[in-house]
């Protein structure tokens, strides 16, 4: 086998596509054996880097998301209060805060008029 037929074969190595001739060449001619084992390294860190980007990454919640959640969770409870609030009752003043505290939000609930109620919800 020639070198240069060899040199261009080398990767098939990589494959465990096992050729004797390939073989005989490698064993013999240093400038293969080195481009071989470059080969290797770089094979072996293209498949590390895959494998890692590969695997999937569970995102930390970050402090927007949390905020926006219990946002969500409060607006819910505000419309809950609000369905469940007696038909005579007056005006109710809340607010909204994060489980350390900070507040996020306000909700008022009273009445309109006679016959309709009002929810104004602001968050912050």
């Amino acid at each position: 086998m020639r070198h240069e037929e060899a040199f261009r074969r080398l990767p098939d190595l990589l494959d465990d596509r096992d050729d004797g001739g390939l073989l005989v060449h490698v064993r013999a001619c240093a400038d293969c054996q080195r481009q071989l084992f470059l080969l290797g390294r770089v094979d072996r860190m293209l498949r590390d880097s895959a494998s890692a980007h590969g695997a999937p990454r569970r995102r930390q919640p970050t402090v927007r998301r949390l905020l926006a959640a219990a946002a969500v969770v409060a607006a819910a409870a505000a419309i809950m209060f609000a369905l469940i609030l007696p038909q005579n009752a007056h005006t109710h003043v809340f607010v909204l805060k994060t489980a350390s505290g900070r507040s996020v939000g306000e909700a008022v609930i009273g009445r309109s008029d006679a016959r309709n109620g009002s929810l104004a919800l602001s968050a912050r």
